[in-house]
């Protein structure tokens, strides 16, 4: 009887061993997917316009809409004109979408622009931008860089930043994992005297908004989608007239 509940003891104690070592075991390549990754709304915003800035929750899909670089362009020389009226010329510029920072080449070394509120307008490449204070959709100040579509008794201004950012595991623990980005484009309105304001995205908010024309016959007549850049050009540029 005492040989049976040894023997029966130390099968047990195998079992219990076997057991806890195939847990250890590493889980399948199926569940080594992607790593969650980081994303943000970019001050950022997303969709159209929220507040918030380079980073933001945790997300696993990656139906991210349009991807890109985090750089908007290569080094480009471009020109600098400050609130004083003073102009600089001799600078390389490029746009970091990550950062919302525009950067310079200052030396071997790469800076980005201190005080932004210095500046009246960046140009490089045929783009033209502001560092502006602009309403989000829900409602906070923030201020960022902002294209200049359009100028006039009102601007159509755009916001370009990265929503999203990916990160897709290795395959060997050598290879660093990649990284992929994905492009927010928001466009706001700014009323001469009045705060850059994000565009609606209906046609009859717009109309409301920009009441003081009849925009919504024009926009009909047109067959305008205000979705598409050159509409909403075509739209602003008709307003100012």
């Amino acid at each position: 009887m005492k040989t049976l509940l040894k023997l029966f003891a130390l099968a047990s104690g195998l079992f219990i061993f076997l057991l806890a070592k195939s847990q250890d075991v590493p889980s399948s390549g199926q569940d080594q997917q992607n790593i969650k990754t980081r994303g943000q709304s970019s001050n950022p915003s997303s969709g159209g316009s929220s507040g918030n800035s380079g980073t933001g929750i945790f997300i696993q899909s990656e139906n991210f809409g349009k991807e890109t670089s985090v750089y908007f362009n290569d080094w480009s020389p471009g020109k600098i004109t400050l609130k004083d009226r003073s102009v600089l010329t001799d600078r390389l510029i490029r746009y970091n979408l990550l950062t919302q920072q525009m950067e310079l080449i200052r030396g071997n070394d790469t800076a980005a622009i201190g005080n932004p509120d210095e500046i009246a307008s960046i140009e490089f490449d045929g783009h033209k931008f502001v560092y502006r204070e602009i309403v989000t959709q829900d409602n906070q100040l923030i201020r960022t860089y902002l294209e200049v579509l359009i100028e006039g008794k009102c601007n159509l201004l755009l916001q370009r930043l990265i929503s999203h950012r990916y990160i897709e595991s290795s395959a060997t623990i050598m290879e660093a994992p990649k990284e992929r980005y994905f492009l927010a484009e928001n466009y706001f309105v700014a009323k001469t005297g009045n705060l850059a304001v994000p565009l609606p995205g209906k046609k009859k908010d717009i109309a409301g908004l920009l009441s003081e024309k009849d925009v919504r016959s024009y926009i009909r007549e047109h067959k305008l989608n205000c979705e598409r850049e050159e509409d909403l050009k075509a739209l602003i540029s008709f307003y100012n007239e």
